[in-house]
């Protein structure tokens, strides 16, 4: 085998083991009871919300529909 063959067979292992060890961070997904044990982090959640459950979650959708706050 030639150099080149060699160094571009490793920098494909390189990039597979890249992406392995990242597929467990993109397949995650966030309840609002995991959330909040997340301060400090920017988390993704999906749920119906309903503010006469819990006082603390802050969500206002006329400034910002995007942004809940714990």
């Amino acid at each position: 085998m030639k150099k080149i063959h060699i160094v571009t067979l490793v920098a494909i292992a390189v990039v597979i083991a890249v992406l392995i060890s990242k597929v467990g961070d993109l397949s995650t997904y966030e309840t609002l009871a995991s959330a909040k044990q997340k301060e400090g982090k920017v988390v993704t959640v999906i749920a119906l919300l309903d503010n006469s459950y819990s006082p603390a979650i802050n969500y206002d959708p006329m400034k910002n529909p995007n942004l809940t706050t714990f």
